[in-house]
């Protein structure tokens, strides 16, 4: 983890949070709170991955790297296995 002065980044060697957002408080039994500071590692996380491999050879790839990572955050569930986790895809 590395510092970043934005919401989040990615690359340079390692994944980047803002303080802010880490200081963010979230009770993840409950699941009440502002769940941004997950949801915004696991989209920079995203395209760490993204970025080992091969970019796309179109024009407009930079909006499809960032759908598809915008798509994963809402795969995050915090848990053993689906019916028992916590997931954030349904949190208001």
């Amino acid at each position: 983890m590395v510092w970043c002065d934005g919401g989040g980044c990615a690359g340079g060697g390692g994944l980047g949070l803002s303080p802010e957002l880490i200081e963010t408080a979230f009770d993840r039994v409950t699941r009440v709170g502002d769940p941004v500071p997950y949801i915004v590692a696991e989209h920079e996380l995203f395209h760490f991955l993204q970025g080992r491999y091969g970019g796309l050879s179109e024009p407009d790839g930079a909006w499809v790297n960032e759908g598809q990572a915008r798509s994963s955050q809402d795969k995050i569930c915090l848990g053993a296995d689906r019916p028992s986790a916590g997931c954030f895809d349904d949190i208001d």
